[in-house]
């Protein structure tokens, strides 16, 4: 067969599979297949008048398989359109999966940049896999043309993944994420044509503790600094840091003369326990937009029985403060779908519960809460909660330790565990949380730190309430709106 009628195919199958999908965990403002399965975003570009995403994406079942490209349009990045599949494997070096990579528009052809996968050798003992950088173009930003392999590593590299190319002043540029010697790495490549590349230098290195491989590397400018964001495999705890299967971080410094002098080591992107493989776009003007994978490899997936699995997290704007501190703001245009709004002030708690008048299904929340007035030893929101059982996902305030938690171990289905961050020295906290369904992302302060987790609930029971234990919290203000679907019908084709 033909790519093409590869990919149409894969498309019928998806379009198949969405008719059985059960949507009680399907988020409404986060984008998902249509059925089947969704890891990391792949290439985020504005190319003839609409936003286009790319993703990874097996079309046969809500469970891993050999990967392809998904296909979605938006006119705001909000309300999403799925296209056909736009890239499928089949070609002798990506007979194994079409993985990660990028997109750029060069002078009207939207060109994709993605990792050819292999397995060379597979046995008890171990798996030899052989991985190359691949390009397709297209003019009409619907269906693609494959041209083969432009990049191979030197023989002694096995993994080798996932290009994110930009412009330069006067060339193309590209890194990839490496394992050279058991060392995540990231490397540098130039071009003048996009078909051509050159190896630069090793773009930066992993320290010791730092992981043995690299995933989905972003490099890009916000303002005087340069932003390296990388996705380790293989780094070790530390107390409270990096507690995920697999981290998300990045480091801060300066790019001149192709060199990367870093000025803020590693630091943990999102302090939750389900966000990996961020992408970010440049779109109009200097917003820089990142969406991420909205789970950890390797754990448990209560919705892959429904015939779909995982989303992406919602748009963010991210920007970087005189601290060198990544700020992650929601996509504004969230707007747009919220619906009345519920508003409660002075709201004073004595070891006790308050339903708030919204439910968990599908809204976004914002709670100021007054860190100097407050004595109760744990304090804040329940998500999902069940007032028969006293149970639901917890976001509150330890006193005793100073720290803000997540704590999702009571939850009904699916994964539990907790994450926590150091309590901001500030007088109060701010707190602006989206929740839709099964998912649910937190700012915390504007911004200055985010925790991303999938939950999931009994929705027979999906209250909201302030709480407070052993003592008094004090609630400035809360405001709530339950948000529409951005879906025009649950699951659109063209």
């Amino acid at each position: 067969m033909t790519h093409d009628e590869v990919c149409q195919r894969a498309t019928q199958s998806v379009q198949t599979l969405s008719l059985s999908v059960n949507p009680r965990f399907y988020p409404l403002v986060h984008f998902a297949p249509p059925a089947g399965w969704i890891n990391d975003p792949n290439g985020l570009i504005y190319f003839n008048q609409q936003y286009h995403l790319f993703y990874q994406h097996y079309p046969h079942s809500s469970y891993r398989g050999p990967m392809h490209w998904g296909h979605a349009v938006s006119d705001d990045l909000i309300h999403w359109q799925h296209l056909p599949i736009a890239l499928a494997p089949g070609q002798q070096d990506d007979v194994h999966g079409v993985y990660s990579g990028s997109a750029v528009d060069n002078h009207g052809e939207l060109t994709l940049f993605y990792t050819g996968h292999t397995v060379v050798d597979s046995n008890a003992s171990q798996v030899v896999i052989r991985q190359v950088q691949m390009l397709a173009t297209s003019r009409d930003g619907a269906t693609f043309e494959k041209h083969g392999v432009i990049i191979e590593p030197p023989a002694h590299i096995e993994h080798f993944r996932d290009p994110k190319v930009w412009r330069d002043a006067d060339s193309w540029k590209m890194v990839i994420g490496v394992s050279e010697h058991q060392t995540g790495q990231v490397w540098l490549y130039t071009s003048t044509d996009l078909r051509h590349w050159q190896f630069d230098q090793v773009l930066l290195k992993a320290k010791p503790d730092q992981g043995w491989m690299w995933e989905c590397p972003d490099f890009f400018p916000l303002g005087d600094k340069w932003i390296l964001v990388v996705s380790p495999m293989g780094m070790q705890s530390k107390q409270f840091a990096y507690n995920n299967k697999f981290q998300v971080g990045y480091f801060v410094g300066t790019f001149n003369n192709n060199q990367f002098i870093v000025e803020q080591d590693f630091t943990e992107l999102d302090h939750g326990l389900d966000l990996y493989a961020p992408q970010t776009y440049s779109g109009s003007g200097d917003q820089r937009i990142m969406l991420s994978w909205f789970s950890m490899p390797e754990t448990p997936i209560p919705e892959q029985p429904d015939h779909w699995s995982t989303c992406l997290t919602f748009p963010r704007i991210i920007t970087l403060n005189e601290q060198n501190q990544l700020i992650q703001t929601p996509l504004p245009a969230i707007k747009q779908l919220r619906q009345t709004p519920q508003k409660l002030s002075g709201i004073v708690l004595n070891d006790e519960r308050f339903c708030l008048p919204l439910t968990s299904d599908c809204c976004e929340l914002s709670i100021e809460i007054d860190i100097t007035k407050s004595d109760a030893e744990r304090y804040g929101l329940m998500l999902t909660f069940d007032p028969q059982t006293d149970k639901g996902v917890k976001l509150y305030i330890d006193k005793q330790s100073q720290r803000l938690y997540l704590d999702r171990s009571s939850t009904a289905f699916g994964p539990h565990g907790h994450r926590s961050i150091a309590l901001p020295d500030t007088p109060t906290l701010l707190l602006h949380l989206i929740i839709d369904k099964s998912t649910c992302e937190i700012f915390v302060n504007h911004g200055q730190a985010t925790l991303s987790a999938r939950i999931y609930a009994d929705y027979t029971a999906n209250h909201i309430a302030l709480y407070a234990e052993n003592g008094q919290a004090y609630f400035n203000q809360f405001c709530g709106w339950p948000l529409q679907s951005a879906w025009i019908k649950p699951f659109p084709y063209m």
